[in-house]
């Protein structure tokens, strides 16, 4: 059993969420080295797992916003008859908005999360 000090914020949860999956898969190696065969540790709170979600955001996003554009790309190609520069360009201006969707984020101090995520991709397709 282990215990962190109070969490308060987003980044101190996220944040003692990866050292304690640090600490597991230390463990988890040292145990099933001693023993000889494979044991599983894992970390578990009530809150990490809302913050699992911040470990892999950044991927998440890219991955995501990514093939919304390509999505958005071959549709426009199709719709405007095979058109590459025309789809080009909104695929640019899209790329635009989206760039200051997440300029507005920061700036109003709202963090990339699922539900952030999900609006920017709502706003890619449109």
């Amino acid at each position: 059993m282990a215990y962190h000090s109070v969490v308060k914020t987003s980044y101190d949860y996220y944040t003692a969420l990866w050292n304690a999956r640090n600490i597991a898969a230390d463990l988890t190696d040292q145990i099933s080295t001693l023993l000889g065969k494979t044991v599983e540790i894992f970390p578990y709170s009530i809150f990490y797992v809302y913050y699992e979600q911040y470990l892999t955001i950044g991927e998440d996003a890219l991955i995501s916003l990514g093939s919304s554009l390509a999505a958005v790309f071959i549709v426009t190609l199709i719709l405007t008859g095979l058109d590459i520069i025309s789809s080009f360009l909104i695929i640019v201006n899209v790329t635009a908005v989206l760039i200051n969707m997440t300029g507005m984020l920061y700036w109003w101090g709202i963090t990339l999360n699922a539900i952030s995520l999900v609006n920017l991709v709502v706003v890619s397709k449109f």
